[in-house]
């Protein structure tokens, strides 16, 4: 049956705000639990000029949240609570690392509001992660690289020591280790075999707004309805949490938020069963860009009737600026302060999710090694240093798997491209670009005119140095401070 149950244009704006507020600088702004948004805004305001990274941050959203907020003075009255930045179980630290995962709640009336962030600045290579299972193999080579340089420096007895069998052993099951029986009574420990770092992170949340460190009664058992939300690997982790604990939430809406990867959604099926899934399912929503092109990425488990698509009201003038797709502020009409207006996936969106279904189906080794060569960059460039880590044997593996994986990730990755501008989404994405920026570039236009003539080498020739131009005026241009919303 024919899911009919919509999401009304209110929840979507909400949603929005929400979102948006997550990407203010919200540990900088030393907030306690019951402040409002009218505040937190206030506190925002008065942190204008100070570090770049917090001026940034605040002139990309504030200007949007004062628009939603004008149109609806109700909403500013949501109050802020369970910031997983803040050290809410009294032992000395963190109740999650701000650098891998930002969540909060926002409660209003009677109901609540679960909102996770989109990537923060040590979480990029987790994206990549999360596509394939956990990467064994990686760990098995370091630990051999690691008995092999101690065998050198202290002799076999001490290589010996090092117990390189345990270890692996250990890093297979480190997760498993972690969940005490079956995850909220359904999934047996083994789906952590299938969940990255930060994931997992973002289902520790969740079991902690569940069972509260101070005994105080749960979330869950005091509003009537519950939504969990997010924007890009926020709505991810929203997905997660909602496929966890489909008892505790009655709505999910993921904005711009990636898929998963087939040997996770296989596993839930399993468990869940195709009826149990489509249950959950019809509470998942999405609410992307036409032309977004990290929802794409990765098997989605929303169904097709449940994806929202918005225009998001941008200028085009060259290809970079397809980047604004994912822009959380533009869920949002900025001069009414309402939801942008509602449309259909576009062009760029369609390319985007056959390049994705091209990879989902490749070996698991292939589809590791692009994952990580393509979050690598944001990763030290954007992110601007080493990934997120529970432990240095991680941080070791990571590394060592980013130098292993870059020939062959980039060998994959161009050959997904190629293959999926050859089909007919391909086709009509450069038919798009001839007629928008063949003025620019000429190789759109060669690409096209090659398709006639069947001329597939030459064709490919040109998309690859299309691509390489698009790249170069990126840097060029420095848009390096659009990745801050992925």
């Amino acid at each position: 049956m024919k899911n009919t149950n919509r999401l009304t244009e209110l929840e979507l704006q909400e949603k929005a705000l929400y979102d948006m507020v997550q990407y203010l600088p919200l540990p900088e702004l030393n907030l306690q639990n019951g402040n409002s948004i009218k505040e937190i805004v206030k506190l925002a305001e008065k942190r204008m000029g100070l570090l770049d990274f917090v001026q940034d941050a605040i002139s990309a959203n504030l200007p949007t949240i004062r628009a939603i907020l004008k149109d609806r003075p109700e909403l500013g009255e949501a109050k802020i609570s369970n910031m997983s930045w803040k050290d809410n179980n009294h032992d000395g630290k963190p109740d999650h690392p701000v650098v891998g995962i930002q969540a909060c709640t926002f409660e209003r009336e009677n109901q609540v509001y679960i909102v996770f962030r989109g990537t923060p600045k040590r979480a990029w290579l987790d994206n990549g992660k999360a596509l394939t299972p956990d990467n064994v193999e990686a760990a098995r080579r370091f630990y051999q690289l690691m008995a092999k340089d101690i065998r050198k420096s202290w002799g076999v007895v001490a290589a010996m020591d090092y117990k390189m069998k345990k270890k692996l052993k250990n890093y297979k099951d480190k997760k498993k280790l972690k969940a005490m029986g079956n995850l909220n009574g359904i999934f047996p420990p083994e789906i952590y075999n299938y969940t990255s770092s930060m994931q997992e992170e973002a289902i520790w949340y969740i079991e902690g707004l569940k069972n509260s460190p101070d005994g105080s009664k749960s979330i869950f058992g005091i509003y009537d309805k519950v939504y969990v939300t997010g924007h890009s690997k926020g709505g991810n982790e929203a997905t997660l949490a909602t496929i966890i604990y489909p008892d505790l939430i009655d709505i999910c809406i993921s904005g711009s938020g990636q898929g998963f990867s087939p040997e996770f959604v296989e596993f839930i099926k399993k468990i869940l069963g195709d009826e149990g899934l489509a249950k959950i399912q019809d509470k998942i929503f999405g609410f992307n860009a036409k032309d977004d092109y990290i929802n794409p990425i990765g098997i989605t488990v929303i169904k097709e009737e449940n994806r929202i698509y918005f225009d998001p009201g941008i200028d085009i003038k060259t290809p970079i600026d397809l980047l604004y797709n994912h822009f959380p502020q533009k869920m949002i009409n900025p001069k009414t302060g309402k939801i942008a207006r509602i449309t259909e996936q576009g062009k760029f969106g369609k390319f985007i999710g056959v390049v994705s279904e091209k990879l989902m189906k490749m070996n698991i080794k292939d589809r590791a090694d692009a994952a990580i060569v393509a979050m690598a960059p944001f990763q030290y460039i954007f992110g601007g240093g080493k990934p997120i880590y529970i432990d240095g044997d991680e941080l070791g593996i990571d590394t060592l798997d980013i130098k292993e994986s870059f020939f062959n990730g980039i060998k994959v990755l161009k050959k997904v491209l190629v293959e999926s501008l050859m089909e007919k989404e391909g086709k009509a994405l450069i038919i798009w670009l001839t007629e928008e920026f063949g003025y620019k570039y000429p190789y759109p236009k060669k690409s096209y005119e090659s398709y006639s003539s069947l001329d597939m080498e030459y064709e490919i020739k040109e998309l690859e140095q299309f691509i390489q131009e698009v790249l170069n005026d990126l840097l060029k241009e420095k848009e390096s401070k659009k990745a801050i919303f992925i």
